[in-house]
């Protein structure tokens, strides 16, 4: 599935108690995935170790990284749940169907070009592919973080932003 993703939400449901992770693509269609506590601990050890894997980013990503973070926690605070016409944007497709699928397992792979594919899996046999560069590894973390916080989980998810290099931002 090598479409381009356009935009990733994660919101927590109260009635649920999960977090959902919707992911639109350029193709209009969407992905809407359910995220237990257990599943959330398992995918932020993955993207902290991939952040820390990753060199320290030029200015310019931090800078877009920041203005990214401070959009989403304004768009956060004008509203409780996102829909797609809020974005201007139709959703054409829901390949994994309209509800959302609940994701229990994960799989990272090294690609080529050093980025990163994540493959989300569902015990039912649905699959999904995030093909992450470290920019997008980082935004996910933030987008995490803030979500298990409103969660109230109890989970120490604050993103520390660290490298390998040592570099904390």
């Amino acid at each position: 599935m090598n479409q381009e993703l356009n935009q990733i939400e994660i919101t927590y449901s109260p009635i649920e108690d999960r977090l959902i992770m919707v992911l639109r693509m350029q193709d209009f269609s969407e992905y809407r995935l359910w995220i237990t506590r257990k599943f959330a601990k398992m995918l932020w050890s993955i993207l902290i170790e991939l952040t820390q894997m990753s060199p320290a980013p030029p200015k310019e990503i931090e800078q877009q990284m920041h203005k990214t973070q401070t959009r989403f926690e304004k768009e956060q605070a004008a509203r409780q749940v996102p829909t797609p016409a809020q974005y201007g944007m139709q959703v054409a497709t829901q390949p994994l169907g309209k509800d959302p699928v609940l994701v229990s397992r994960i799989q990272v792979h090294r690609q080529e070009d050093n980025s990163h594919l994540l493959l989300l899996l569902s015990e039912q046999g649905h699959s999904y592919q995030l093909s992450c560069n470290d920019m997008l590894v980082q935004s996910l973390a933030r987008l995490l973080s803030a979500s298990v916080k409103k969660a109230s989980w109890d989970l120490d998810f604050r993103f520390r932003d660290l490298r390998a290099d040592g570099h904390n931002a």
